[in-house]
């Protein structure tokens, strides 16, 4: 327990290599205890050993897997080397492990399992009868990222933090920045190649629509590439979606037949659908 707390305090005056000197032998003598591999693994992060900090975090987490801090540091260096899949499932095991409230487990064991639909239906409506909650908000903002639709997660974190400041779960994200351009481009991509593809529907449009006005909203000073190709795949999805019919490489599986009172040009206009 000494050691412990020397090296704690080792790290915290600025001594990183001194801690780390007297934490590794400690992780290894105490293989059993969880706190000495969480204080070797914050001090191994300090001093840029990124990797090593991961393998210390796993090992803690092994002992205690419901430890908050290991979660949310775990996030943080799967992040930082690149390895989002895991960031992401470290996120929502810190949510979970964060959330007192039984109400909102079975929507923590839904975004664990990646079950965003669920994960959503069952925060909006507790947060309808609870709308302060903001451990509820902070993990519908989670949700809203992975559906990127990162306007909303903005909002529901600025809530969040107007309701509590000093909630760290909202500070840690909310600074995050949106992901590039090229990104935005290929979830543009992705989704009218899904719902705005040979096959259609209202709903898969509809949606369509929803993640571009998202993609519009988190991008307000777009460069030209992105902002003509959202308002191109605007222009397309609203004119498939006004063309209630099937015809040629068109097909609506919510009408499967063509219409010949439709069987003419039709025009779409931007300033209709801006």
């Amino acid at each position: 327990r000494a050691r412990l707390i020397l090296g704690a305090a080792y790290r915290r005056a600025g001594q990183t290599q001194s801690a780390i000197e007297v934490l590794a032998p400690l992780a290894r003598e105490q293989q059993h205890s969880a706190p000495a591999h969480i204080e070797l693994a914050i001090a191994l992060g300090e001093s840029g050993r990124t990797t090593d900090a991961i393998g210390a975090l796993r090992r803690a987490l092994q002992l205690k897997p419901g430890s908050v801090d290991a979660w949310r540091l775990l996030a943080e260096h799967l992040d930082a080397i690149g390895d989002a899949d895991g960031a992401d499932r470290a996120r929502a095991a810190y949510i979970k492990a964060a959330t007192k409230d039984p109400r909102l487990m079975e929507a923590a064991a839904a975004l664990v399992d990646n079950n965003l639909p669920v994960a959503d239906a069952r925060l909006r409506a507790h947060l309808e009868r609870n709308p302060g909650d903001v451990a509820a908000l902070r993990m519908l903002a989670e949700v809203a990222g992975r559906l990127r639709r990162y306007a909303d997660a903005q909002s529901l974190l600025e809530r969040c933090l107007a309701l509590a400041p000093s909630f760290d779960a909202a500070h840690d994200f909310v600074m995050n920045p949106a992901p590039d351009e090229a990104q935005a481009i290929r979830d543009l991509r992705n989704l009218m190649y899904a719902d705005v593809g040979l096959v259609r529907n209202e709903r898969g449009m509809r949606d369509a629509l929803a993640r571009i006005g998202d993609l519009e909203a988190a991008y307000p000073r777009a460069g030209n590439d992105l902002r003509n190709l959202l308002v191109v795949g605007r222009l397309i999805t609203e004119a498939a979606l006004a063309r209630r019919e099937s015809r040629g490489s068109h097909y609506r599986t919510d009408f499967p037949k063509a219409d010949d009172t439709l069987a003419k040009r039709s025009f779409t206009h931007l300033n209709r659908v801006a």
